[in-house]
This record gives structure tokens, C-alpha cells and sequence, in this order.
């Protein structure tokens, strides 16, 4: 089993957390409904608060220093302290106003007019105690927001509301940046993780590399660093979540292998992925490792679906195939531990004295 290396974030450190959005959002309440666990109907502006918040998976603690001002006119001679060196910034709108998102939007442009872009981006749409359809809603926003923001959340600072998940969800997105940040200096085994949607490719990778499983992702985004074990030796692997034909983005020197994620309820898929892997094979290199995996075996009853063909197919092509469930955990002890022989064994390492793992059903 993997995890997100813990030493690797050097304490203390306040990561600086900004918030923006118009007058009204909430910024205030929310600030405070998770600091003090208050609400007050009129807020006073809270300049800066710092607070703990806990990454519970990885069972370590961020420091965060909260920067709040309110849109006057007044504070404009703050506004370079105010976005110099945030590590996230929180875009605040009423879920309620249609202005109040449009002014949130405006910020996101304030943001790269000013080159000062955090590498972590969370928009909330606050005030969900005023709607009465708040599912059909959070889709609506969800839909224009996805690819603004790292993550997306509905809150209300009245009730309390979505506010402990959104920075729990704040803390694991900045955990995995920072160990990246750390880590990146060194040369990890970097494989591609790529599959159709709904494959489950980004649980996947975030049951690897935190244990968890959550319905409503986080936009675990591009890079993960996780460390892995093979032949009990602890190898940096990193994997990059990338749509299907996205490849074409990325130098193909760096990548070491291509995890290719597919859904085993759909067992008619075979003729797609047979053709992704001569995709991925020619545009990249017809010798990199390459890892195939069955995702979502909690779904199926009784023995896994394993198309006599498709192993077939597997065996001559000399591809890994493992068969995995992201929601429960099933099959995640051993996962990657054949692409690493197979990226180890190319690189000319002496460590690895194990036979290539054929490919398999391991759920039988």
C-alpha cells in the first residue's frame, strides 16, 4: 500500500491562504463559521487568522494563515501584500446572484492580469441555506466552474454547511502540491495515467496515493508523487492524470510508463483499448511498460470478467494487467509494483531480482 511521503513537508510552514469575492459573499462568515464556529448577520472584517486543519489520510497538520479583506476602496494600497505569494486562493460568490458570480469571475482575471495565480484554486458558492434545490444547482455551478477552479464547493457559513469538507479538501490539495514541490527535484517514475471518463483513472490515483475514495472529487489535476514499494525497496511514483489522448502534451523522454485505466463492467471494450494501447505504443515508444487496469470490481458478482482475448492479447503484447476497486480498496497492495520492475529493469537497476510478473486476473 501506498502513501504520500509525510516527511516530506518540512514544519513549520503557514501556507497563505487569500480570499476573494464581492461584498456579501460571505468571505467573512465563512472564515469564521470554520476558525470560531460563529455567525454573525453583520460580519467585521477579520484581517488575518491562522489555524490548523488536518490532513486526516495522511495524519499530519498544514498551518494555514487566512487573509481576508472586504472589497473598499480603502484597502486597494494593500491589494500587493494581499496577493504576493499566496500558496491557494479562495474565490467566494452568493450562490443566489448572478453578479456576485460574475464579480468572482472578474477576480479569477484579477488573478492573471496580476501574474500571481496560486497553484491552488477553490471556488464556493456560498449561502446554500437560501436555495431550495441545491443538488440541481451544485451541478449547474459545477459545470461552469470544473475547469476555472482546482475544486468546487457549495457552502452556507450560516449552517455550517460544507465548510469543515471544503478546507479538508484544501488541506489534501495542498499536501499533495507541496510534497510534489518537494519531491519534483528528484527523479521518480513517471507514468501517465490515462482513461475514457467514468473510468475511474482519478480514484484510481487518489486510492494509491491516500486511501480514500470520494464521490465528489477533489481535482486531484495533473501530478502525484506517492511512494511505492517493490521487492521491498520504496520507489517515487508519480503519476500525471491526464484525459485520454492527452499524451501528446507531455515530452516523452520524461515518461517511464502508461497506466491505462478501464471500466470491468464493460467487458465489450476490448476492441478500444486494444487500439489506445497501439496509440499510446506508437506515439510514445513501443517498448515503454505498460500497465493496464480493471477498475470498479465491487460492482461485479462473483469471479472478475476476464475476456479470454483480451489476456490473450495482454500475454503476446507483454502489458500488466491487474484488476482493482477505487471505492473499496480491493487489489491496491501490489498494483504498481510490476510497472516498477518493468521501468527499474530498463533503467539498468541491480536491485531488482524478481521474474516479470505475468498478466492476470488477480480477483479469482
Amino acid at each position: 500500500m501506498s502513501i504520500i511521503k509525510k516527511q516530506t513537508i518540512t514544519a513549520p510552514k503557514n501556507f497563505k491562504l487569500i480570499f476573494l469575492g464581492s461584498w456579501n459573499s460571505g468571505k467573512t462568515s465563512i472564515i469564521r463559521r470554520y476558525c470560531a464556529n460563529q455567525f454573525l448577520e453583520q460580519d467585521y472584517p477579520i484581517e488575518f487568522f491562522t489555524k490548523e486543519i488536518m490532513v486526516p489520510s495522511a495524519k499530519v497538520a498544514l498551518s494555514f494563515k487566512f487573509w481576508d479583506t472586504e472589497d473598499q476602496e480603502k484597502l486597494r494600497p494593500l491589494s500587493d501584500i494581499y496577493y504576493q505569494n499566496a500558496d491557494a486562493a479562495i474565490i467566494v460568490f452568493d450562490i443566489t446572484s448572478k453578479k456576485s458570480e460574475e464579480e468572482a469571475n472578474n477576480h479569477l482575471l484579477e488573478l492573471v492580469k496580476r501574474k500571481s495565480v496560486p497553484k491552488i484554486l477553490v471556488g464556493i458558492a456560498n449561502k446554500s441555506d437560501l436555495i431550495s434545490d441545491v443538488d440541481k444547482i451544485k451541478e449547474e455551478l459545477r459545470s461552469r466552474w470544473k475547469d476555472k477552479v482546482t475544486a468546487f464547493l457549495v457552502t452556507s457559513a450560516k449552517t455550517g454547511h460544507g465548510i469543515a469538507e471544503a478546507f479538508e479538501k484544501l488541506a489534501v490539495i495542498t499536501y499533495k502540491e507541496e510534497c510534489y514541490e518537494n519531491l519534483k527535484l528528484k527523479k521518480p517514475i513517471t507514468a501517465l495515467v490515462v482513461g475514457d471518463k467514468r473510468a475511474g483513472k482519478t480514484s484510481v490515483i487518489e486510492r494509491f496515493s491516500l486511501r480514500t475514495f470520494t464521490q465528489d472529487k477533489i481535482g486531484l489535476g495533473s501530478k502525484v508523487i506517492a511512494e511505492a514499494k517493490c521487492e521491498g525497496k520504496n520507489y517515487d511514483l508519480q503519476l500525471i492524470d491526464i484525459e485520454t489522448g492527452g499524451h501528446t502534451k507531455f515530452n516523452k523522454d520524461i515518461i517511464d510508463g502508461i497506466v491505462l485505466v478501464y471500466d470491468l463492467t464493460l467487458p465489450e471494450l476490448f476492441t478500444r483499448l486494444k487500439n489506445l494501447i497501439a496509440i499510446y505504443r506508437k506515439s510514445i515508444s513501443n517498448v515503454i511498460p505498460m500497465l493496464l487496469i480493471g477498475n470498479k470490481a465491487d460492482l461485479i458478482k462473483g469471479p472478475i470478467y476476464c475476456d479470454n482475448q483480451l489476456m490473450a492479447f495482454l500475454k503476446s503484447e507483454k502489458i500488466l494487467h491487474k484488476v482493482v476497486s477505487a471505492k473499496n480498496g480491493f487489489g491496491f497492495a501490489s498494483v504498481f509494483e510490476g510497472l516498477i520492475y518493468e521501468v527499474m529493469i530498463k533503467r539498468g537497476s541491480t536491485d531488482i531480482k524478481v521474474a516479470t510478473p505475468e498478466p492476470s486476473c488477480n480477483a479469482f
